[in-house]
């Protein structure tokens, strides 16, 4: 995605922001899109990570759980899972 868009990462992972973020829903609120991408792609295996996105008030750009439909509104965030 960041060969098409400018991505901020706070965390320690591709980070490009210059620190560290101490708080990711003070972080996420500034934004109208976060990514939400897990770890694996099992169903079932859902994390905190669609719900923090949901918490700082922005769109989850999420991919993860193939069953992710079963427990949150699908109208609701961007799933990748759902484009080529």
């Amino acid at each position: 995605m960041s060969n098409f868009f400018e991505i901020d990462s706070g965390g320690s992972h591709f980070n490009n922001i210059g620190y560290k973020v101490e708080d990711k829903k003070l972080f996420q609120s500034k934004y109208l899109f976060s990514i939400a991408f897990e770890n694996d792609d099992s169903v079932g295996y859902t994390t905190e990570k669609i719900v923090d996105a949901f918490a700082a008030n922005t769109i989850p750009i999420y991919w993860g759980n193939k069953e992710i439909d079963r427990e949150f509104n699908t109208k609701a965030f961007i799933n990748y899972n759902d484009f080529s």
